[in-house]
């Protein structure tokens, strides 16, 4: 059943986050067309499968401990090993504890709860089938954040030089992010290669090329037809008779003379 405007209005006033900056009064109304956008959304987000999170916490060491984010710690290890496409808890753990370390600012920090669980979020969206796949899915995070901080020092860079350096590393990075995506896709396919079948229409009087075309070298193109026939049968072709005048470029021109080698003496 469809949620009515005024309804959909008191449940986002409900959940609205608080912004000390700009209060929700002072905020206007959105329009019909902006309700009906919100709800859909809302309908699409929720029937969206849950991404998994962790919350942080403190060691007895002092540092970022890593666990569920709520009771069920049972049903978060099973989810966190599912993420990562493997039975095996020491290797999912082994993988969230690089993403703790890549993603950190320094060797002496943690990223913050919410930059790790948007990197948990990549790796759980891309549902990884085994342990090969979830490292490819871990390295395709860190070269997403890697690219977009290349891209904002290139944009914020002063001088050219660095500048530069930068945006030769974010498009060295880019393209990595796309042979990452493709080798992916290559492993779900089995390593099988995609073949492309088009259609290929042959009119009367012509003539399809079947097998490889050879070209050699500075001789032009020839082309293999497979032992068919240069020939056709077809009324309809175009046949020189015989007798029949031939179209050139220039047909009337006078004839070159012929020199007689009258008046030439020995040499």
């Amino acid at each position: 059943m469809a949620t009515t405007a005024k309804t959909a209005k008191k449940q986002r006033a409900r959940k609205a986050p608080k912004s000390p900056s700009v209060p929700v009064e002072e905020l206007p109304e959105p329009g019909r067309r902006e309700v009906a956008a919100i709800d859909e959304a809302t309908e699409r987000v929720s029937a969206r499968r849950p991404r998994l999170a962790a919350k942080f916490g403190k060691n007895e060491h002092g540092g970022v401990k890593v666990g569920n984010n709520h009771s069920d710690g049972l049903g978060w290890t099973n989810r966190m090993m599912d993420a990562f496409g493997t039975r095996s808890r020491a290797f999912a753990e082994t993988e969230m504890l690089r993403l703790l370390k890549g993603l950190a600012s320094s060797n002496s920090t943690a990223p913050t709860q919410d930059t790790f669980n948007a990197a948990l979020a990549v790796i759980d969206g891309i549902r990884p089938e085994n342990e090969v796949e979830a490292m490819l899915a871990s390295q395709m995070a860190m070269t997403h954040v890697l690219t977009m901080q290349a891209m904002s020092r290139a944009h914020w860079a002063e001088h050219i030089p660095e500048y530069q350096a930068a945006g030769s590393f974010a498009i060295k990075l880019s393209r990595t992010f796309t042979m990452q995506m493709e080798a992916l896709a290559k492993l779900r396919r089995g390593g099988e290669q995609t073949v492309r079948v088009e259609h290929v229409h042959v009119h009367n009087g012509g003539q399809a090329i079947v097998g490889a075309v050879n070209h050699p070298g500075g001789g032009g193109v020839a082309f293999k037809n497979q032992n068919q026939p240069h020939a056709t049968g077809d009324a309809g072709a175009l046949v020189l008779a015989a007798g029949a005048p031939v179209l050139c470029q220039d047909p009337k021109r006078e004839a070159v003379p012929v020199t007689s080698g009258e008046g030439q003496g020995p040499l």
